[in-house]
């Protein structure tokens, strides 16, 4: 039985009205303009960009992704990391609301939370998107599923989390976070490679969120179940919780 449902947050529960890509260059231009007072965008961007690739590539299991970020970092920004790290929350807490025109939110996460939360399921938020707990509120808050409403048995965060996806080490932690075996949760993402392939290797079930149109893959069998949102509230609602 399925105990706990790990979500991925951007572009499976809170949709985007452009790629990833574009979204990490519109977000990359608006960190940079705000730390433009005491860092040169010329010189904060590779330096950020330094800092997002060791994150990805932290498997480590022992240093977490905020320590990675902040090390890549200040070895090309002479700055504080203490500085980094709280002008980096305090973005998020004052600046990024402007990044909420980009999302297209629909009301299907919140009928899917209410009907896992009335049936007593644990809702983890598995967001490969590495930053602090403030940022992933604020996400949450835009896909109309915030932590007010909804009390979630783990977040993920750059300062919780020492591993990264697409490595199976990340999908480890989040399940060890939560103190469950991996056979008694189900993972919802948007990517196959990064998501699927990896909860699946571990013997995590897994539902893909994408577009009907999609040409599939031929590892169907790693699937519970696909489709967009209205197809994953009408697959999680006929489970026998």
């Amino acid at each position: 039985m399925i105990r706990a449902f790990l979500f991925d947050l951007d572009y499976t529960l809170l949709p985007y009205s452009c790629p990833q890509n574009e979204m990490l260059e519109v977000l990359l231009g608006s960190l940079a303009g705000y730390f433009s007072e005491w860092v040169h965008p010329d010189r904060f961007i590779p330096a950020i960009m330094k800092g997002i690739e060791a994150m990805d590539r932290n498997r480590s299991g022992s240093i977490s992704n905020l320590e990675l970020l902040s090390s890549a970092f200040t070895s090309l920004v002479d700055v504080p990391r203490e500085r980094l790290e709280q002008s980096l929350v305090d973005y998020w807490r004052t600046e990024a609301n402007s990044l909420e025109r980009l999302t297209r939110p629909s009301s299907y996460p919140r009928r899917i939370m209410d009907w896992l939360f009335k049936h007593d399921v644990e809702v983890v938020i598995a967001t490969g998107f590495q930053a602090p707990l403030n940022a992933a509120e604020l996400r949450l808050k835009w896909a109309g599923i915030p932590v007010t409403d909804y009390d979630y048995r783990f977040i993920a965060t750059w300062d919780n989390m020492h591993a990264s996806k697409p490595h199976h080490e990340y999908y480890q932690e989040v399940v060890s976070h939560i103190d469950r075996n991996a056979e008694d949760c189900l993972f919802v993402g948007d990517d196959w490679d990064s998501e699927i392939i990896p909860t699946s290797s571990l013997g995590i079930p897994s539902y893909w969120v994408v577009d009907l149109g999609t040409e599939l893959p031929e590892r169907l069998e790693l699937l519970s179940g696909y489709g967009q949102l209205p197809q994953l509230y009408e697959w999680i609602t006929s489970l026998n919780l």
